[in-house]
């Protein structure tokens, strides 16, 4: 989130928002606050999906294994019209979709939805973190 130069701590990444909303940054934003740093925004342009924008940010500071990114298409496919996630972004996808934003197979997000659906908490924060795969996870509910 922050690198310090000369003592003093700054923001790294700027913080994106649209409509006046926080669309990717919101832990950063907390920790600018914590650490009584002045937070920098950017405004999105509007060109393009939002939510496609907004995982293509992700994916560059971040290094997700594939069953990682699984589960990130399952909660992507998983949203329905309306509905608004913890991001504030109305978009609702397929598996199809959501495989395709995450570069996954739609198997592998078959797979995270019967996770998620299904599976306790623990389990499903061990395939998040890494710890386990989907498809190790998902073979306890084989259909």
């Amino acid at each position: 989130m922050r690198m310090e130069i000369s003592g003093k701590l700054k923001l790294r990444e700027e913080i994106w928002k649209h409509d006046g909303k926080i669309i990717d940054g919101r832990h950063r934003y907390r920790a600018c606050n914590d650490a009584k740093v002045k937070p920098r925004y950017r405004d999105w342009d509007g060109e393009g999906d939002l939510v496609k924008f907004v995982v293509s940010l992700n994916l560059h500071r971040r290094h997700l294994t594939p069953s990682q990114a699984g589960m990130v298409a399952a909660t992507i496919a998983n949203l329905k019209w309306g509905e608004k996630p913890e991001w504030s972004i109305d978009h609702s996808g397929s598996n199809e979709q959501a495989a395709g934003m995450m570069n996954v197979s739609e198997r592998s997000v078959r797979r995270a939805r019967i996770v998620r659906d299904n599976a306790v908490p623990e389990l499903i924060e061990a395939v998040e973190s890494g710890e386990i795969s989907i498809s190790a996870a998902a073979s306890s509910y084989a259909r």
